[in-house]
């Protein structure tokens, strides 16, 4: 009964319609994942658990009010439920059933807060590009900080950019600038 949610996730995603795409996916090497971290966002991973025990995790689950997300670490398919309707993301379109919300805004919508609860680690796929900041106090504390920007044509918003600001000592990231 403990693996019925993750059954119906992928039953729900194999039976949701096929949509063409002109984009061809490339998969990329799980070496590539950390052969472009610089040694302070490593420091930070390492503070958190390590990005190794992060790669081997299958999934995240949470709730969100009546909400409730699953997501395949491996691939970032997602699936969020909620009384109304089912977003779903299959690795390369975004989908919502019944068809009742703008598909461009769950596009959007539809990984929004697991890369926020997913943090730091989420800042170490690739084609990530890293910069360590000049120190910055923020409410009295001095902290270090890594600028985080993407390569063309990564994610949905490759020109946004994250800045964290972690704690010199200890490397943990104690804020998020977006």
């Amino acid at each position: 009964m403990k693996y019925f949610p993750i059954i119906l996730f992928f039953f729900l995603l194999a039976c949701q319609p096929a949509q063409q795409s002109t984009e061809k996916s490339t998969p990329v090497a799980s070496t590539d994942f950390d052969d472009h971290h610089i040694p302070s966002i490593t420091k930070v991973f390492d503070a958190h658990g390590g990005y190794d025990a992060w790669r081997k995790m299958k999934m995240l689950s949470y709730n969100k009010g009546e909400e409730k997300t699953l997501t395949d670490l491996e691939n970032r398919k997602i699936q969020l439920t909620n009384p109304t309707q089912t977003i779903g993301f299959d690795g390369t379109d975004v989908w919502v059933t019944p068809d009742s919300v703008d598909a461009s805004r769950a596009r959007f919508y539809h990984n929004l807060f697991f890369y926020f609860y997913a943090m730091p680690f989420v800042l170490g796929d690739p084609g990530i590009f890293y910069e360590d900041l000049a120190p910055k106090e923020l409410l009295g504390k001095e902290y270090k900080g890594i600028k985080i920007a993407y390569g063309d044509g990564i994610g949905d918003s490759p020109k946004d950019n994250y800045i964290i600001w972690y704690d010199p000592d200890t490397y943990r990231m104690e804020w998020l600038m977006y």
